[in-house]
């Protein structure tokens, strides 16, 4: 779809909820949404919630708690893990993704008055709906909009399930959306069996919205190294990948955002920046090895040898479900915990058709929701 979809009663407005301040790929997904509808001539709001106080934040649990006595150990181990240190990018480098958002994104607070400012409202992608999730109900879910204007694009669960307190309000949130889409397939059948819903679609992250030549344009040009691997791990590599790539001499290796104490035993060059950086360390290697969702997506879309790894990263459950579910949906499922440098070169003719075919479905899903507030 190429053209403006405006008619005479639309104010050309959207509200998107969303992650955008995360990680490079919650920032690069946020990016692609908004500019997809800047071309078709609508002003996008990328919407946050007023930040609570901690009477509300402790008054919001202590409900939370009284709903479900049989879950508190649950609820206060989510706490307890949403609360603690994460394993983050470097300082710099979120100041940089920042930067990146202010530069780029219209951000507002929402408000009493949000509800009529917008054509319609759409959630996701990236994790919006990870079921462990103590907080941000009515954000995540849109409740502050309209029922006839609840959207939801390629969200996200994260690969964590929903746990026990969350099913009842989840289920309602799920019911009261003019129109579902998810990003993984086992979302589909789930929302299918707590709800009875049979119009959930599946759809592919939003950076697929764009072409590798159009990402091209927005990366930096400040790497000169030759002959280079990305190595991109949001959780701490294995060692006994680190011994095989010390043994490996093909590489240089570099390393953006994140970085370990176990580099040091490969000479890694550490970079810090913004998504610009990130774009482009992957578009100019010659091999990306991560843990990463959007690492592993951007690596396909720039048709780059790669290979992605199990990560848990401070959490009791796997996050890697998702990675898996994208790697199948294009047949290159080989490339995951089976780093292979001997491995056959990727055929992209393939895996190139597959992306332009779930951009056209992105594409038809979002035309018919402009449609349906055309007049």
């Amino acid at each position: 779809m190429n053209r403006a979809l405006k008619g005479n009663d639309m104010k050309n407005r959207i509200g998107l909820v969303t992650l955008h301040n995360y990680n490079y790929g919650s920032a690069l997904q946020c990016y692609s949404t908004v500019s997809y509808f800047q071309k078709l001539g609508f002003e996008v709001r990328v919407l946050e919630e007023k930040k609570k106080n901690k009477i509300k934040v402790l008054l919001s649990l202590f409900s939370l708690c009284v709903a479900h006595p049989f879950s508190i150990k649950a609820i206060y181990e989510q706490v307890k893990s949403e609360s603690a240190k994460r394993l983050t990018l470097s300082s710099d480098s979120l100041a940089a993704i920042d930067i990146f958002n202010r530069a780029i994104f219209d951000i507002n607070l929402i408000d009493r008055d949000i509800k009529s400012q917008c054509d319609f409202f759409l959630v996701g992608s990236d994790q919006v709906w990870n079921g462990r999730r103590c907080f941000g109900y009515n954000k995540y879910f849109l409740r502050f909009a309209p029922k006839d204007k609840r959207y939801s694009l390629a969200a996200s669960f994260g690969g964590a399930g929903i746990s026990k307190f969350n099913k009842r309000r989840f289920k309602r949130g799920f019911k009261s959306f003019k129109k579902i889409s998810v990003r993984e397939k086992a979302s589909v059948s789930f929302i299918n069996q707590l709800t009875g819903r049979t119009d959930v679609q599946l759809l592919c992250d939003t950076i697929f919205l764009k072409s590798k030549e159009e990402w091209s344009q927005l990366a930096s040009t400040n790497i000169s190294l030759n002959k280079f691997a990305l190595l991109f791990f949001i959780d701490k590599p294995s060692s006994e990948l680190i011994a095989k790539l010390e043994a490996n001499k093909d590489y240089t290796y570099i390393s953006v955002g994140y970085y370990y104490k176990e580099f040091e035993r490969l000479n890694v060059k550490h970079l810090d920046g913004g998504p610009e950086l990130f774009l482009e360390a992957i578009m100019k290697s010659d091999l990306v090895l991560t843990d990463s969702f959007h690492a592993t997506a951007f690596s396909i879309l720039f048709n780059k040898e790669f290979y992605s790894f199990t990560r848990n990263y401070q959490h009791t459950y796997n996050q890697s479900s998702r990675l898996l579910e994208l790697l199948e949906g294009f047949k290159i499922s080989n490339r995951f915990d089976n780093f292979n440098l001997n491995c056959d070169p990727i055929k992209y003719f393939d895996v190139n058709k597959s992306i332009e075919e779930n951009r056209k479905k992105v594409e038809a899903f979002l035309e018919s929701i402009i449609n349906e507030h055309k007049d």
